[in-house]
């Protein structure tokens, strides 16, 4: 089993991995952070318990590949204006938490993400402040929670065009053990 550690990484970031969780970690008082994701972690782990049959659940993080992405990497293609880059059916074992978005692009594109399904849009979320710090990322106010059956629609708006816009999403996946090689609780 994985233990709680820290990691310094370039330019004195850190991270921490927390039960087998690498969550980012930039000043002393980012505690609270960490504190939060492991909340949202606890949380979905009892909503998936009660959303999905199965003897044991583990919680991981989330992939592009849960979202349905061919190419396993948060790497986009986007023009100027709407551009949906995640349209996919989850199956009925599986639950998605969403808590967080970064951007990794030199140029990021990037104003605001639009999370919702096929029926209504749920979370709508400006992003361009979070480009006045060196970290390219944020929490979300609620954690966007996509439930088993559920038709994820993910929407971002751009300002340009951007062949390798780099937006990603902190999450995470509950799902039955043993579903997946590498999943962990």
């Amino acid at each position: 089993m994985l233990q709680n550690s820290i990691y310094v990484l370039l330019n004195y970031h850190i991270w921490v991995n927390v039960m087998g969780i690498v969550i980012p970690v930039y000043k002393i008082d980012d505690v609270e952070f960490v504190k939060k994701v492991l909340a949202i972690k606890g949380e979905a782990l009892k909503l998936g318990k009660q959303l999905i049959d199965a003897k044991e659940l583990v919680v991981r993080p989330l992939r592009p590949a849960d979202f349905g992405l061919a190419v396993n990497e948060w790497t986009f293609s986007v023009s100027a204006g709407e551009n949906t880059i995640v349209s996919t059916t989850l199956d009925d074992k599986t639950l998605v938490v969403v808590y967080g978005i970064y951007n990794l692009s030199t140029s990021p594109a990037t104003t605001e993400v639009i999370f919702g399904t096929t029926a209504k849009v749920v979370e709508d979320v400006y992003v361009e402040d979070m480009y006045l710090y060196d970290v390219k990322a944020t929490l979300l106010d609620e954690p966007v929670v996509f439930q088993p059956g559920s038709s994820p629609l993910i929407k971002i708006i751009a300002k340009d065009a951007n062949t390798a816009e780099k937006v990603a999403f902190l999450g995470f996946v509950i799902e039955p053990a043993g579903r997946r090689i590498g999943s962990s609780g």
